[in-house]
């Protein structure tokens, strides 16, 4: 209850105090330091096989007939996929 009524008063900025955590924490949340171009190989073995996994599970959802939300297309009639 104690923590729960201190991250209100944060997200309320009731006092200078808390408006300046409110301020500290958005700077933290939005920092974005600038990354060495030397680090781009690592960056990729690291996403393209994210980027392969969701390219195949559009493909699986073509083929099985699905729309982009996972919504059944069958003659002419939407019905929600199951599972």
């Amino acid at each position: 209850m104690l923590v729960e009524s201190f991250i209100v008063k944060i997200k309320r900025a009731e006092t200078p105090f808390y408006a300046g955590l409110k301020k500290l924490g958005k700077a933290f949340l939005t920092l974005q330091l600038p990354i060495p171009r030397a680090l781009d190989p690592i960056y990729v073995l690291i996403l393209r096989p994210q980027l392969v996994a969701l390219i195949q599970g559009l493909d699986c959802a073509v083929s099985a007939g699905l729309d982009g939300d996972g919504v059944l297309i069958a003659s002419g009639i939407a019905q929600r996929a199951a599972g």
